[in-house]
């Protein structure tokens, strides 16, 4: 008994061990509370415990199993231990890991000879079930006493399932890893500091900012405030602290400036979570880059304002119509015409039956043009609807068609009743002088009704000397309205001087606003009183102003007499005042829109957040088309609830009928790996009301280890709103350059047809006076020398009048452009500049003879003049160079003058006409303009009209 006992006592130890590293590995499956002192040293109870235990205990004796508890019997599927025992253990070890568990069995036969000193590695391997089944475990083995035999006690804790997990938590990690690396614009979690310091960015960092996300993160070599355009930090801050109490997403557009230096617009959607990582203050969310949209928005209200000035000061009647004959929009010039007492009046005209129109023929061409979609005009006589009689040239063209069909026409009515009348008065006064002509007894009378005329033009001269006082009475009349709106107005008006800084004058607004009364602030230096309450606002104004001439609603702080700080908008023109420059600024207070602090909403899962806070459409569709993710944004575009996408083919769900084969074959192409790189493609989609809309895809690969292609992870943008502005851009341009080209065209004729009659009609009327003259100079008696001396005197006179009436005929339309061509004009021209003005002037045509179309040529004669005529002015040249080249499809003008040198500022300056005229003209030609200057070197222009 008492070697048995022994025995006993050194198992005991070993189930003691086996407790000590189980406790020590954190994993116990069972806890007791051993007390050796407790039990009874005998072998029955130590087997008890050991076969309580949930961990698998067998005992290997020359390579065969002698005891196996309960757990490792069902851990290995057999139904009784009877069927476990006289096994090796090595048959339950998956081939591949054989090797590893022998090394750690003779490993344990050469640890220390004492059973409870003995060390036991921990290893993890690969175990077979009774029915084939993987089992995975963690092993350890000990050398025991086994009766007197020495012995190998193997301990197993079943893993299987944590591995599992684990093995899943891996996959899905990648695929988040993936998914937040392939979303659109740039993903990132960053504290919410003054430097914003990055803690996560997606790759797409370096398409946008230029810098890759290691130099961002962690501020490494660049903070994203450094990348903040300095006009926007402080309002991108302002926007994200005001946001932190509110919990509620932010969303905000501002300037960022790339590492190559290139400024972009951004917008950013994200949220606060002040919770953070480790108590951190953290903000996340994704920016994308909406540069070309503001370009587009840029460009479209440039084109706008240029159509809106045009179509405002025009100098003929300009009105646009629906098919149903309403009024859309109608200028000033055709509301005097047709009568009508407002815009707002005219518009509910209904056009097609309006009775003035009807009976002058005008609505009948309205309804052919928008059946025939062509152009219609026509001289008609027109009497308003209060009974004035007029007469009137129109035009009627198609202005928007959809399929072919036309939505809404232009028509442009020009009162021509002055040149009616003056046509006939001509013809009247011809065929007078016809008369006069014929009958040389009534020379006399017609010379003294020839010079009734004449007084009655140094009437008309009068009449208009005195229409310009009341222009001049009318501008008092503006300025006394301005000074009005001065004083009443709520806002803080003021007026200073531009070279010092002294405010001159302010309004009643002012002194509401800021406190300070008129004695207080007139006359006195803006280092003695200041309502700037940050110094950098004030440099911001300066450089706003220095740059463009003006400040447009700029936000600033500013300080009232009592001390305190409100927010405010300012803006700021230059005037001119006795000649001297000065400065008009207008500032309000906006202090009742700046919003308290807002608190961010937490959020845990980060990919989950980008995806929902994002504009983005977010679609995942697996290898043949499915659906199996969509983010918030793609569902309220498409209108459907959450899940109800899920698993329906993306193509015969939401895409019309015309485009699934175009739009499938696309994505064929990328799910072969047939497109390399991001894939971009747009196309249209279906919502579930029946609403098209167009989206611009991302598209981007998803594999998996292997790299076999599991599907697409796409980013779609609603561009619907923007193809509406691309396309109304296109319009607008479209429209603007035909009503300059057809304003030209009737520049040009009425030009043409005024230089005609002032040729044919004064110059005939002078020429008769002149020969009336001399024919009284031979009646009259020659013995007075007085007499003769007046005759002289008169018939130079007339002499000067014919060579001016044949220089302003000339001006207006030279001749020589009609009859001898474009290249004869462009030569007698600068011949006549280099006479007149002593400039040398040499001319280059290649080839040495050629023909242009004749709208073409009045083009190029204009700008010819425009440019020789600023040359004049402003160049200080001695010496011009004109060239002009015909090629294959296209005419090549060129100027060079070696001047002063035109700057930038002077080619970009708003009130640069006479570039701005050459432009216009140009354009209409689908042609381009080159300007060059350089600083005493002199100016380049370069015209090249395509035929």
């Amino acid at each position: 008994m008492k070697s048995k006992n022994k025995t006993t006592d050194q198992f005991l130890k070993e189930i003691q061990f086996l407790k000590d590293k189980i406790a020590k590995l954190e994993k116990p499956l069972i806890k007791y509370e051993w007390n050796k002192e407790n039990l009874d040293a005998n072998e029955e109870q130590s087997s008890n415990i050991v076969e309580g235990l949930f961990i698998g205990v067998a005992v290997h004796v020359n390579n065969k199993i002698v005891y196996a508890n309960p757990a490792i019997v069902n851990m290995f599927g057999y139904n009784s231990e009877k069927d476990f025992l006289g096994k090796n253990v090595l048959e339950f070890v998956h081939p591949d890991d054989h090797k590893k568990v022998e090394d750690a069995i003779t490993a344990s036969f050469m640890n220390s000879e004492i059973p409870g000193n003995q060390t036991s590695t921990i290893i993890e391997e690969r175990l077979l079930k009774n029915n084939g089944d993987e089992l995975i475990v963690e092993a350890s083995s000990i050398r025991i006493n086994y009766y007197g035999e020495t012995a190998l006690m193997v301990m197993l804790n079943n893993i299987t399932e944590r591995k599992k997990v684990e093995t899943a938590l891996r996959k899905n990690e990648a695929r988040l890893s993936t998914l937040i690396s392939n979303l659109p614009g740039m993903a990132y979690l960053c504290k919410n500091d003054e430097q914003w310091t990055m803690i996560y960015i997606n790759e797409t960092c370096e398409q946008l900012t230029g810098y890759k996300s290691d130099q961002i993160i962690g501020n490494r070599e660049v903070s994203f405030n450094k990348l903040i355009h300095p006009d926007d930090r402080e309002f991108v801050k302002q926007r994200i602290q005001m946001a932190s109490t509110a919990k509620e997403h932010f969303e905000l557009e501002y300037r960022i400036i790339s590492a190559s230096g290139e400024e972009k617009w951004v917008w950013e959607r994200g949220i606060h979570n002040k919770s953070g990582m480790d108590g951190e203050d953290l903000i996340e969310g994704v920016m994308h880059d909406i540069t070309e949209r503001k370009k587009a928005e840029a460009e479209l209200s440039e084109s706008e304002e240029r159509y809106r000035l045009l179509f405002e000061n025009a100098p003929m009647g300009i009105v646009s119509i629906n098919s149903k004959g309403q009024v859309i929009e109608i200028n000033p010039i055709l509301l005097q015409l047709l009568g009508s007492p407002s815009t707002e009046a005219s518009k509910r005209i209904q056009v097609l039956n309006f009775p003035p129109l009807v009976k002058s023929g005008i609505s009948a061409a309205i309804k052919r043009c928008f059946k025939t979609a062509k152009p219609v005009s026509g001289e008609t006589p027109y009497i308003s609807m209060w009974e004035k009689s007029i007469h009137v040239y129109y035009r009627v063209t198609p202005n928007f068609m959809d399929k072919g069909k036309v939505i809404s026409i232009q028509l442009l009515i020009e009162d021509i009743t002055t040149r009616k009348l003056a046509e006939k008065k001509a013809h009247e006064k011809s065929v007078e002088l016809e008369k006069q002509i014929k009958k040389s007894e009534e020379q006399r009378i017609a010379t003294l009704s020839l010079l009734a005329d004449l007084n009655e033009t140094t009437k008309e001269l009068k009449l208009e000397i005195k229409e310009r006082k009341q222009v001049d009475k009318s501008l008092r009349i503006s300025e006394e309205h301005f000074k009005l709106t001065f004083r009443t107005s709520p806002d803080a008006f003021s007026i200073s001087r531009l070279e010092d800084g002294i405010i001159l004058d302010i309004n009643e607004g002012f002194s509401d606003i800021t406190g300070y009364k008129r004695n207080e602030i007139i006359g006195k230096p803006p280092g003695e009183v200041s309502v700037w309450a940050d110094l950098r606002d004030r440099k911001r104004f300066i450089a706003e102003l220095n740059k463009n001439g003006q400040v447009k609603n700029m936000e600033f702080k500013f300080r009232l007499k009592d001390g305190s700080i409100i927010h405010g908008l300012i803006s700021t023109r230059p005037i001119s005042i006795g000649g001297i420059p000065h400065l008009l600024n207008i500032a309000k207070s906006i202090e009742d829109i700046k919003q308290a602090e807002y608190e961010i909403i937490k959020s845990r899962n980060a990919a989950e957040q980008y995806l929902n806070i994002s504009a983005e459409i977010i679609l995942k569709l697996d290898t043949f088309g499915n659906v199996t993710m969509l983010n918030e944004s793609g569902l309220k575009l498409l209108g459907y609830d959450q899940g109800k996408l899920l698993g329906k083919n993306w193509f015969k769900t939401c895409l019309p009928k015309d485009v699934q084969k175009e739009t499938m074959t696309v994505f064929t192409q990328l799910i072969n790996d047939k497109v390399k790189g991001v894939s971009y493609h747009e196309n249209q989609v279906v919502t579930k009301n029946g609403t098209s809309k167009i989206i611009r895809w991302h598209n981007t690969l998803l594999k998996d280890d292997m790299g076999i292609v599991t599907g697409i992870l796409s980013s779609g943008e609603d561009i619907t709103e923007q193809k509406k502005v691309e396309k109304a851009l296109q319009q607008s341009e479209k429209q603007l350059r035909q009503l300059t080209k057809y304003m030209d065209s009737k520049y040009e004729d009425e030009k043409k047809r005024i230089a005609k009659e002032i040729h044919d009609g004064l110059g005939q009327l002078l020429t008769g006076l002149q020969m009336d003259l001399q024919w009284i100079a031979k009646k009259w008696p020659r013995e007075s020398a007085v007499l003769k001396n007046k005759f002289v005197s008169m018939n130079n006179i007339i002499d000067t009048s014919v060579r001016e009436v044949q220089k302003l005929s000339f001006q207006l339309r030279p001749k020589m452009l009609d009859e001898l061509g474009l290249l004869e004009t462009i030569r007698s021209e600068v011949n006549r500049f280099e006479e007149r003005s002593g400039i040398i002037c040499i001319i280059s045509v290649k080839p040495d003879e050629f023909e242009l179309e004749y709208n073409r040529s009045v083009t190029i004669y204009r700008v010819l003049m425009e440019l020789l005529t600023n040359i004049y002015r402003h160049a200080n040249a001695s010496k011009v160079e004109v060239m002009l080249e015909m090629k294959e499809k296209c005419c090549t003008f060129t100027i060079r003058d070696n001047g002063v040198g035109i700057s930038q500022e002077q080619i970009d300056g708003e009130t640069s006409f006479g570039l701005i005229s050459i432009n216009e003209r140009v354009n209409v030609w689908n042609g381009n303009v080159y300007i060059y200057g350089k600083p005493d070197i002199g100016t380049t222009v370069s015209v090249t009209i395509p035929f």
